[in-house]
């Protein structure tokens, strides 16, 4: 069994909403969810018995994270993008934290980008 998990933006943080799929389809499952989703991925679920007893667990390392419809962005995009100040944090914190590049969501939101992890998919 496949569990998909979309991310919405939350108040502080990302709210996260479960959906069991047949597959993994990344392109199909990116055009169908809803618009305030911006990110994506897959769980495992594996159910069974030990012992007379049964189990179900959700193997936490999942697909990659696919981002529908966002831009990376390297630190000169985000400062010729700061011309009011609303990025200013954000560059400290890229500073700060060594970041090279980070995603701008399709939502407005942004995330540092890892390049084992994060997957990038158009609807």
């Amino acid at each position: 069994m496949i569990t998909l998990v979309y991310y919405t933006p939350g108040a502080i943080v990302d709210e996260d909403f479960y959906m069991e799929v047949d597959e993994i389809n990344p392109e199909k499952h990116a055009k169908e969810l809803p618009k305030g989703a911006f990110m994506f991925n897959y769980l495992y679920k594996r159910e069974g018995k030990i012992d007379g007893i049964e189990y179900c667990s959700i193997r936490k390392e999942s697909t990659q994270r696919f981002h529908i419809d966002a831009k990376l962005l390297d630190k000169l995009q985000v400062k010729m993008l700061n011309i009011d100040g609303r990025y200013d944090i954000l560059l400290s914190n890229m500073k700060h934290n060594d970041y090279k590049l980070v995603i701008k969501e399709r939502t407005g939101n942004v995330k540092p980008y890892d390049y084992k992890k994060d997957a990038f998919i158009t609807t």
